[in-house]
């Protein structure tokens, strides 16, 4: 099944078309049902209903809310595609490099005495 939908989203990016915008569409919907993301859908959806006295405004605060977020997200995911070609091509200090400090952090947020770092 993976695979048909693989083909099927490659076949449709190569040529464009209305059905093609529809199932990439669909596409990125399917692949934002994950649980980090379907954890917060109640959360959302109460915050908004009783920030808002009217079902309208709650639907249209929704809406904007949702832009915003999938804004914000492709442009992490253009910088984060962006610091991924660059850091493709860095030898091999800078994996290092960063491997000790997300080490660090982990054992900062542990609470180890010994992790402490003063900057």
């Amino acid at each position: 099944m993976e695979k048909f939908v693989d083909s099927l989203v490659a076949t449709q990016l190569t040529h464009l078309t209305l059905l093609s915008l529809g199932i990439v569409f669909a596409a990125g919907l399917v692949t934002s049902l994950t649980p980090c993301m379907l954890s917060m859908l109640p959360i959302t959806i109460v915050y908004w209903r009783i920030r808002s006295r009217e079902p309208l405004q709650a639907a249209a605060q929704s809406t904007w809310f949702a832009l915003g977020l999938a804004t914000t997200l492709a442009g992490l995911g253009i910088i984060a595609t962006g610091i991924g070609q660059v850091y493709g091509q860095v030898g091999i200090g800078l994996p290092i490099v960063v491997s000790i400090v997300a080490i660090l952090m982990g054992l900062n947020l542990y609470g180890s005495p010994t992790a402490e770092v003063s900057l």
